[in-house]
């Protein structure tokens, strides 16, 4: 299991968005992404159409991601350029990455003439052809 990621203040949020503010406390901390019916009130959710506003009355997420071209009246709206993006580099932090181990499986087909680099990690019944640089 991973371990946990620390909070995201709104601040840090909007300050890794490159976004204003909303009407919320730049304190407040969030814990994680979520989907709209799972959202709790440190979670970060987010709407991408403008018939998903009728789901705001029910929705219990802490931050709404809201592309900044639609019309939103909440005060939990961050208004962002690109829900998709935002959402992308929130997850950065909330769910990173695992190092990749060099690592070759023993059913990787490897052409004789390819050439393998360092920290590389080649999974079962990969096929790697002829002059091919990975």
């Amino acid at each position: 299991m991973r371990p946990k990621s620390p909070l995201l203040t709104l601040a840090e949020i909007c300050k890794r968005l490159n976004v204003a503010s909303p009407a919320l406390p730049e304190k407040t901390a969030f814990s994680g992404l979520s989907t709209v019916e799972l959202a709790g009130p440190k979670d970060i959710t987010f709407f991408l159409r403008p018939k998903m506003r009728n789901q705001a009355a029910k929705c219990k997420a802490g931050l709404i991601l809201v592309q900044d071209t639609m019309e939103f009246d909440d005060p939990r709206a961050l208004f962002v350029p690109n829900v998709w993006t935002a959402l992308l580099s929130l997850m950065a932090h909330f769910h990173p990455s695992k190092p990749v181990e060099e690592f070759i499986h023993p059913t990787a087909v490897i052409h004789p003439t390819a050439h393998i680099g360092t920290n590389v990690f080649l999974g079962p019944y990969v096929v790697i052809g002829e002059g091919v640089t990975v």
